[in-house]
């Protein structure tokens, strides 16, 4: 980018970030009446400090903030759709209720911020950090959080349909009533999640961990069970998996029956021939 234009684009931003903390209104001179004047963003702003800043309500759709902070801001209730924030630093801010579908996080850290019920459909988080974050109700339709680290999360009622998270880290959250239907959950670790009612359906686990997660009610039908380790889980009694398929790697209680992945044929066993049935019956209880 030459001068002229980098000096535009520090214009443009110094602009936009003024107007963020601008009053929200103003008066017609001509008519004495109220003009709301609506906080937005348009440019390029890599790299800046916005920490605790108030965003709330803002339009940011189509901006680009890569490397920024943002730590203890409030993005509540923005528009983001589109917008850039890779490798930015959300740690500790509100995003609740933010319309961000499409956006891009890859790398961002949200460790222990706000995302309730924001909508992030199609959103970027690869190898996101969002350990202790509350991701209640929000809406993460067909996003990519491959990677992703959500160790002690919150994530009761939220939606990932159809979602990528392979690899990721979801060791320790809360996940009552999560749906993960149709999502991509390879070698994603679960351990110890509290998982009640969850929803599984047609989703590919292969080589997931599910070792210490409270499973009762959730719902694993018609799902990929390759490799996947349920060593110690409670509620598996009253999980279902109807439908579901698995191979010899897979480690389940005698009691739960799935078919193998390939041959299609009824197949009941508890994580191979030589595992500890004593080691296992903590599991099914």
């Amino acid at each position: 980018m030459g001068t002229g234009m980098k000096s535009l684009a520090i214009a443009i931003v110094s602009v936009s970030l003024l107007a963020l903390d601008a009053p929200s209104f103003a008066k017609d001179k001509s008519s004495a009446t109220v003009v709301r004047l609506q906080k937005g963003f348009s440019g390029v702003c890599e790299g800046c400090d916005l920490r605790g800043r108030d965003f709330s309500g803002a339009h940011l759709s189509g901006g680009r903030f890569p490397n920024s902070r943002f730590r203890r801001a409030d993005l509540s209730e923005v528009l983001a759709t589109g917008a850039v924030f890779s490798g930015s630093d959300f740690v500790g801010a509100d995003l609740s209720s933010a319309v961000l579908a499409s956006a891009e996080f890859n790398d961002a850290n949200f460790k222990g911020a706000s995302l309730r019920d924001v909508e992030a459909s199609g959103a970027q988080f690869e190898d996101a950090s969002m350990s202790s974050a509350d991701l209640s109700g929000a809406v993460f339709v067909g996003a990519n959080m491959s990677g992703a680290r959500l160790v002690s999360a919150i994530l009761d009622d939220a939606v990932f349909t159809g979602a990528r998270l392979e690899s990721a880290k979801v060791v320790e959250a809360d996940m009552i009533e999560t749906d993960f239907s149709g999502a991509t959950l390879s070698d994603a670790d679960f351990s110890s999640t509290t998982a009640s009612g969850a929803v599984f359906i047609g989703a590919v686990l292969t080589n997931a961990r599910f070792m210490g997660a409270t499973l009762d009610g959730a719902d694993f039908s018609s799902s990929r069970l390759e490799g996947v380790n349920f060593s110690g889980a409670l509620g598996l009694d009253e999980a279902i998996f109807d439908g579901a398929c698995g191979n010899a790697a897979t480690i389940l209680p005698t009691s739960i029956d799935f078919e193998m992945c390939d041959l299609g044929e009824s197949f009941e066993m508890m994580g191979g021939p030589e595992i500890d049935d004593m080691a296992h019956g903590e599991a099914a209880e």
